[in-house]
């Protein structure tokens, strides 16, 4: 009898244990520093972009910016991996930024941030033994790093930063059971940029972008960037219907034909993007392309190029309407940018069968 009970007791701390292990996963360190109400969240593995191809071309860019001059490129070294979680815009308020929390995970020399930041006029005082930096007021809103330890520090609005490390001090076990959480850490082993939200799209974006009809259809968003091999993306873009999945997917189909006229002058640029594939499954939409390092220096060097305006040139402004008719300046110094009219077509890229050409009518 005993080894009956003894046995039944075995059985169920076993299968209590599965079932924790199943409900909850493992988050790094720094992820406790996120906001407690966050719907929305963002993860950079900066240290393996940085690494990358890509990684080496965007430090050639910020060093012809003249960042370095300025610090920016001693920060961005000590930078491993960046967190960002947001509640999202609850308000409603035009143009109003949500309030979030940035934890960066790196090698900091604290000493070194704290006298950067007060040569710029921060001031600093405590809250709960981390230090607060005030880096700026904007409306009320004070812009805070908070200089955890010389492996972590956080960003944001002072409020949201508070909640934080209240909520670190406490070791809120729910994070851990989070399907938002649990979501992000499998997004996190393959890809070096994701992100993965719960609400609306518009309340993650500006008014102006919040009026797109498009936007107003997103529910929520999975997506994952990777350049471990050459560049990869994939998208998920949840709406609350099958049907306005489907119209979601045409109209970014169509945004993607609107780039017909662009596409001509960029081909290099072009065939990348005709390697978008944008279609509808159920209710989300989904978006997936994967560029090889050839052709994403091949891009990347096309679209520096187009960049570079040659002395005494003039500019070709014409419709994003592939074939329409050049919209350009008056005037006789600007008639050679004028073409005769075309047949007015829409090519849309991204389909099983290939491109397909529609006939423009206004």
């Amino acid at each position: 009898m005993r080894r009956l009970v003894l046995a039944c007791v075995l059985t169920c701390l076993v299968a209590a244990a599965c079932w924790s292990a199943s409900g909850s996963v493992s988050l790094p360190s720094f992820w406790r520093y996120a906001h407690p109400e966050a719907k929305a969240l963002v993860g950079i593995e900066w240290r393996n972009i940085v690494n990358s191809p890509f990684g080496e071309q965007m430090r050639r860019q910020i060093k012809e910016a003249g960042v370095e001059a300025a610090g920016g490129l001693e920060i961005l070294d000590s930078i491993d991996r960046v967190f960002l979680s947001t509640p999202g815009n609850k308000t409603g308020r035009p143009n109003e930024q949500p309030p979030g929390v940035i934890a960066v995970q790196g090698r900091f020399d604290l000493a070194r941030l704290r006298e950067m930041a007060k040569a710029h006029g921060a001031s600093g005082k405590p809250y709960k033994s981390v230090e607060l930096l005030t880096l700026s007021k904007d409306r009320g809103t004070n812009l805070v790093m908070a200089l955890v330890n010389s492996q972590t520090i956080v960003l944001g609005d002072l409020a949201s930063v508070r909640a934080a490390i209240d909520q670190r001090a406490a070791a809120d076990p729910g994070l851990a059971s989070s399907e938002l959480y649990r979501r992000a850490v499998e997004l996190a082993e393959t890809n070096d940029l994701w992100v993965v939200a719960r609400t609306r799209l518009t309340e993650l974006t500006n008014q102006q972008m919040a009026q797109s009809p498009l936007l107003n259809a997103v529910e929520s968003v999975e997506a994952g960037l990777s350049f471990r091999d050459g560049m990869g993306v994939q998208v998920n873009l949840g709406t609350n219907s099958d049907e306005a999945a489907r119209h979601l997917a045409a109209g970014l189909q169509m945004l993607l034909a609107l780039t017909g006229s662009w596409q001509q002058e960029r081909p290099e640029a072009a065939a990348i993007m005709r390697k978008l594939r944008i279609q509808p499954e159920g209710s989300r939409v989904q978006m997936a392309i994967h560029i090889d390092q050839k052709e994403m220096e091949n891009g990347l060097r096309e679209l520096r190029a187009s960049w570079k305006a040659e002395p005494g040139g003039n500019v070709d402004v014409r419709a994003a309407v592939q074939g329409g008719e050049s919209i350009s300046p008056s005037g006789p110094e600007m008639a050679s940018v004028n073409k005769p009219p075309r047949k007015k077509v829409i090519r849309i890229y991204g389909l099983e069968e290939g491109p397909r050409e529609v006939p423009y009518q206004k």
